[in-house]
């Protein structure tokens, strides 16, 4: 299940999200999302960062992504785990 929380780096912070990911899923997509309207849900390298990937030894890995814009610019953020197959 994943879990939204605030990261700070440096002086500012940050949405983001935790998941765990199946290495062994076949076709499955994992993508993190976000927007400021709950509207437009935006991704990839200009929108979200990949703070950290860390593998386990059962074949998942822990993720966790943030959203590219401080809390302290936009007070309306929201972050989403879209999973696809």
């Amino acid at each position: 299940m994943p879990t939204g929380f605030v990261q700070l780096n440096g002086a500012s912070t940050y949405s983001a999200i935790v998941f765990t990911c199946d290495k062994s899923a076949q076709g499955i997509t994992c993508t993190v999302e976000v927007s400021g309207e709950l509207i437009d849900f935006l991704s990839g390298p200009a929108h979200t960062t990949e703070v950290s990937r860390v593998s386990g030894t059962d074949n998942k890995e822990t993720v966790i992504v943030r959203d590219n814009i401080p809390m302290s610019i936009s007070a309306r953020r929201f972050i989403r785990l879209k999973v696809t197959k």
